[in-house]
């Protein structure tokens, strides 16, 4: 609606339309283009179709010497020829004479050709045909006729050539003044095109005060005209909003209030003077206070002698680390905070002031300490009875002869897990006390299909024992990971052991190993019970234990999926669960490739 507005005050006669001066300058650019093809075309035409014709010509001439020569040896030689009559000769030799008269082209052949003709006449009619004296100058003249003809074709070849020479240098030429006009063309163009709307650009550059009226450069096409007006229309509107800014603003800053009163964490703000500028309720509750009787107020200065104002007022600096904490006394309640500090800085990079900010992480650090018993607790569970258990498995090593298969392959896996836990159990315990990113591997090049099968190897008397058949669906190509060789079976073990755990007589366990987008994946699937969605999101978080499996979680910690996710995890894989139908569960591994 407002473009209609402005049409009618805009004179179309004044203001040339830009869409037209774009227009006539291609249109100049394609007309110059069109003519230098026009003369190209023209030129290979008239070269290629005149050279010929002409060196044609000589050809024809020659050809007409070489028969008039044939039959002129053959009238004076009959002996030599199966053809015995003279007249068929004689008329060769007229139609080649008439021939080379009809195509004469070059200087001198007319002479040449009359000359022959007389010599011819003198003769024709001869009952003894010619004599020597004569029969040898023919021959002059038809060698003069082949000579002149001859020197015709290679002048035509040469003159061809640079006629050839100068289309080409000329039409080089033309096209290279037709290139720096179309770039001289299309700098104009694109200075009639970018100069105003850069004058229009600097103008707003320049930040003019929304106070004064707006300066435009005059338009001279339609369309700058109709964005100057357009330009002005919204300057104006500008102005208009800007006497409502401050009140927008006062009425921002009341809401940001109003949500950061809201925020559990405490917030303080200071100016450079360490005034207070801003404080939630949040932060004033520590020490008793409410927070608007400590805005604008020297933050060294509170009227306030709150012990935790005066551990809060040494304690905030700008020295503060993501570190740093300090113990509260809340309402007879120690309570640990987290300090954060940043620096405030205005549009132009100059501090304006400091933000600190106080976190509650006193449950943070309670689960901490309570991670840090539970480590306790598994390292005494795990060096307690591995003396025993190293001693009971020497002993069954020295008798191993009189068991059975299986109870051999078990009593030599289990005496293999105890030199393993032994030689790795300091190890073990940094799981739960370190990040995964911190777990020391010893990565080697490992070919995952023979490894599986060894790892898998005493689950297999397991799952027989417990009449549940373990299934290994290995890759038909050789997949090579890089993994620490005594961790990562730690993962496999612990799925394994849950799906024997809670897998049913007669029920089937898969392992299988594939390649699937460029990624390995190692699957165990199982018939149990499954997971509940409840538990889904809980299973791999320490001592969680699902509910719906109370019954097969007897003397289990609930740490066994959280060691698994772990190590994968810091061999830079993922772990994942899926549901499997109609009944089960299926636990995926995905790892790397090796390069």
């Amino acid at each position: 609606m407002k473009n209609k507005k402005l049409m009618p005050n805009i004179s179309t006669s004044y203001y040339p339309p830009l869409r037209l001066r774009i227009l006539r300058s291609f249109l100049w650019v394609i007309f110059s283009f069109i003519t230098l093809g026009f003369i190209l075309v023209s030129a290979v035409f008239v070269t290629s179709g005149m050279t010929p014709k002409l060196i044609r010509v000589n050809y024809d001439s020659i050809a007409a010497a070489q028969q008039m020569r044939e039959a002129w040896v053959a009238l004076r030689h009959p002996e030599e020829y199966l053809q015995k009559d003279p007249q068929p000769w004689k008329d060769q030799f007229e139609n080649a004479l008439s021939s080379e008269e009809e195509n004469i082209t070059e200087p001198g052949e007319k002479e040449i050709a009359l000359q022959i003709r007389s010599l011819w006449n003198s003769n024709k009619e001869k009952t003894t045909f010619t004599s020597v004296e004569d029969f040898h100058q023919m021959l002059v003249y038809l060698n003069q006729v082949v000579e002149v003809n001859e020197k015709g074709m290679f002048s035509l070849a040469s003159q061809s050539r640079i006629l050839s020479q100068k289309i080409f240098y000329g039409s080089l030429a033309f096209f290279l003044l037709t290139v720096l006009l179309t770039i001289y063309w299309a700098d104009q163009l694109s200075f009639r095109l970018a100069q105003p709307i850069k004058n229009i650009a600097e103008i707003l550059r320049s930040k003019p005060s929304l106070v004064k009226p707006l300066k435009l450069p005059e338009a001279n096409t339609l369309e700058l005209s109709i964005l100057n007006k357009q330009l002005l229309d919204l300057w104006d509107q500008l102005s208009q909003l800007n006497k409502l800014n401050l009140q927008q603003l006062v009425a921002q800053r009341n809401q940001l209030e109003t949500i950061l009163s809201s925020v559990e964490d405490g917030i303080l703000v200071l100016n450079n003077e360490e005034k207070v500028v801003l404080c939630n309720e949040g932060f004033a509750l520590l020490f008793g206070m409410e927070s608007e009787s400590i805005i604008y107020n020297s933050w060294r200065d509170l009227p306030s002698l709150h012990e935790n104002y005066l551990r809060l007022r040494n304690f905030l600096s700008p020295e503060l680390t993501t570190q740093n904490s300090i113990e509260l006394n809340i309402e007879g309640i120690k309570i640990v905070f987290a300090a954060r500090f940043r620096k405030i800085y205005d549009d132009q990079n100059h501090p304006i002031g400091s933000l600190y900010l106080l976190h509650d992480v006193t449950q943070k650090l309670g689960m901490q300490r309570l991670k840090e018993e539970f480590i306790s607790v598994l390292s005494h569970e795990i060096k307690t009875p591995l003396q025993s258990l190293g001693m009971a498995g020497e002993l069954l090593m020295n008798r191993k002869e009189k068991l059975d298969a299986d109870s051999q392959t078990l009593v030599e896996t289990m005496n293999e897990d105890i030199s393993r836990i032994r030689a790795i159990a300091n190890d073990f315990i940094q799981v739960g006390q370190r990040e995964t990113s911190y777990l020391k591997l010893n990565l080697e090049n490992l070919c995952l299909n023979e490894a599986l099968q060894e790892w898998i190897k005493p689950f297999r008397v397991l799952a027989k024992d417990k009449n549940i058949q373990l299934q290994l669906l290995e890759a038909t190509e050789k997949i090579w990971v890089n993994v620490d060789k005594i961790k990562f079976p730690w993962g496999i073990s612990n799925l394994l052991s849950n799906a024997i755990r809670v897998s049913d007589s007669g029920t089937t366990i898969q392992v299988s190993l594939s390649l699937k987008n460029q990624k390995v994946c190692l699957e165990v699937a199982d018939e149990g019970p499954g997971i509940s969605a409840q538990a889904e999101k809980n299973i791999f978080e320490p001592y969680y234990q699902d509910s719906k499996n109370k019954q097969n979680t007897r003397g289990f910690l609930g740490i066994g999926l959280t060691i698994a996710k772990e190590v994968v995890e810091a061999h830079g894989g993922k772990i994942e669960y899926q549901n499997r139908q109609p009944t089960g569960a299926i636990f995926r591994i995905e790892l790397p490739v090796l390069g």
